[in-house]
């Protein structure tokens, strides 16, 4: 309403006021309260913006930083793999560390169980005597057993001096 009466649009300006029913002291004040209210609001957005756009300029920078210098985010690995543990002839299910020295015990789908060496990732030896995909292995605290569940409904505990 108000382009148009700066414009110089007297008639379109008085048109709109007729058909609108608008009562123009009212109105224009209320008009002029919502545009300040709204460039307040746009002002207010604009500085979160800025604000955030900086973190971001901040963040990206850390990163380049921690790259270049060849940081890694504290928890996660760093590449390449220490060894890569390849042995079963089909999908890994389960994985326990054994609580006493370098070695892990891996369970699969092919029913077997394969000990390995953390040290050298080396398979140090292969248990089988399940017949069906290994659900669950653990070792006890002392590590001198090692139990396996299996889908084939059987659980086996293994002594790891004679692997039997």
């Amino acid at each position: 309403l108000e382009y148009l009466y700066v414009n110089d649009y007297k008639d379109a300006y008085n048109a709109f006021i007729v058909e609108a029913a608008i009562n123009t002291e009212e109105d224009t004040a209320k008009m002029q309260n919502i545009l300040e209210t709204k460039w307040k609001s746009v002002a207010r957005l604009k500085r979160q913006v800025n604000v955030l756009e900086d973190q971001i300029k901040r963040y990206r920078e850390e990163n380049d930083a921690n790259a270049i210098l060849g940081g890694q985010k504290e928890g996660l690995p760093k590449q390449p793999e220490r060894f890569k543990l390849a042995g079963h002839k089909s999908k890994v299910t389960k994985v326990a560390f054994h609580p006493v020295i370098d070695c892990l015990a891996s369970g699969s789908d092919d029913a077997s169980i394969k000990l390995w060496d953390c040290e050298s990732g080396e398979n140090d030896k292969t248990l089988k005597g399940h017949t069906a995909k290994i659900n669950c292995i653990a070792f006890n605290s002392q590590g001198t057993l090692l139990a396996s569940g299996s889908k084939d409904l059987s659980i086996k505990i293994w002594k790891l001096e004679t692997f039997q």
